[in-house]
Parts: structure tokens; sequence; C-alpha cells
């Protein structure tokens, strides 16, 4: 399955590549990350007006749970994962560092 988009995130390029680099802070933005994905994927930041424009394209094999639901399915519900994710990114993003980080 293909999957290509942009997604707009509080925080300059250097803020979200940091976010994107925490598997602590990126495991609280995938939902259903227990589930099985491989893929491969490019991720390109672009600074627009104070904020990061994220631009991504990728290929992913999926399997379990939701690969039992059908193809047809499988397209809407990435769609819906990846919207899910970056608004928890944001959310991330929008909190003060210290909390963020779990008081680091």
């Amino acid at each position: 399955m293909k999957i290509a988009g942009t997604y707009r995130l509080p925080g300059a390029p250097e803020q979200v590549w940091e976010l994107l680099n925490d598997p602590e802070r990126l495991a609280k933005c995938l939902p259903g990350c227990e589930r099985f994905v491989k893929g491969e994927g490019k991720l390109e930041l672009t600074e627009k007006q104070g904020q990061t424009e994220v631009r991504y394209t990728g290929e992913a094999q999926i399997g379990g749970m939701i690969a039992a639901i059908g193809q047809r399915m499988i397209e809407g519900a990435a769609r819906k994962m990846i919207q899910q994710f970056f608004e928890s990114a944001a959310a991330q993003l929008q909190t003060p560092a210290r909390k963020a980080g779990g008081g680091r």
C-alpha cells in the first residue's frame, strides 16, 4: 500500500525532527503501534510561516488484526491513523518541553 501526503506541525523543523527521532515520544503518537507494519518511507521537513510542513511518502506491508479487515478498508484505516499521528505530534509539540520529556 502506498501512502503520501502533507501535514503542517507547530514548531521549527529542528523540533519536529527531534520528536520524530525520540522513540518514547514517537510511540505516544502512534495509535495501535502494536500492529505489525513493515515498510519504508521518506519525510521532507520544510519551514513555512513559523511551522513545519511534513511531506511524507512511503509504502507499507500490513499484517495482524488490521490486515484481516480487508484491503479496501486498510487504506481508510491508514489515513485515519496518519491523521491521529499528526494530531498527537502537534499536541506534543505545543506542550512545554519539560512536560513532553517526562521531566527530563
